[in-house]
């Protein structure tokens, strides 16, 4: 009998020990899992409250350009574009920072104004680019234009960009009649290459002054571009 009570002892004591330890492991598994799940948290929080803002460039920068100038029957003029390499990056700036790309992430608008003569109670606008005839001479100023530099975050994006001194006209492009706007002077409010002189800013139209012509619908010519921008 002393015999059996001792093996009983002694088997209930190892099943209360590996119950026990079993806890224990379930228990210390428990908590290490909500460390890292508390970890991991903490890291994507931190990863985004100090995401880099990119660096503000300084000096100029000249690049090629693509993209879309809209012209509408009031006057208006809306410019879409992208900086696209050629045979290497896309632009070239004064401070050596390599800038592969770069898109417009608001546009340039040029919004012709109305005014209203009170002797004959008639509406006109100011000079502006128009749906036909393609506008020749002066045009109105480009504003509140973004461009989203690429590699990013490495280089912030300059805002409140804007161009002056424009003028519309034609020339001669590998033997065709080509319609052109060029914009002499420009800024930009914020960002990278505030402050930058001899900003200049050239559209080239992709297809003829008499194509252009006959693609005009609703109101509104949209020309495909090449160029060249320098802020």
């Amino acid at each position: 009998m002393t015999k059996i009570s001792s093996s009983a002892t002694s088997i209930a004591l190892a099943i209360g020990l590996v119950v026990a330890f079993g806890g224990g492991v379930a228990t210390a598994q428990g908590r290490a899992s909500e460390k890292h799940q508390g970890a991991t948290s903490t890291s994507i929080g931190n990863g985004n409250s100090h995401r880099p803002a990119g660096k503000v460039l300084t000096g100029t920068v000249t690049c090629s350009v693509h993209g879309t100038l809209v012209l509408s029957a009031s006057g208006s003029m809306t410019v879409r574009a992208n900086l696209t390499p050629f045979h290497g990056a896309a632009c070239t700036a004064s401070s050596g920072a390599k800038l592969r790309s770069g898109h417009f992430t608001s546009p340039l608008v040029f919004t012709a104004t109305t005014t209203t003569t009170s002797s004959t109670s008639s509406t006109s606008t100011t000079a502006g680019p128009g749906c036909a005839p393609l506008p020749s001479g002066a045009i109105g100023d480009l504003t509140g234009g973004a461009i989203a530099w690429n590699p990013r975050p490495k280089a912030a994006a300059s805002t409140g960009i804007s161009f002056t001194g424009g003028s519309a006209t034609t020339t001669t492009v590998n033997g065709q009649l080509v319609f052109q706007v060029t914009y002499s002077a420009g800024s930009v409010t914020s960002g990278s290459f505030t402050g930058s002189t001899g900003a200049s800013l050239t559209m080239t139209s992709r297809q003829s002054v008499t194509q252009l012509q006959s693609h005009c619908e609703s109101g509104k010519t949209e020309i495909a571009f090449t160029g060249t921008l320098s802020l």
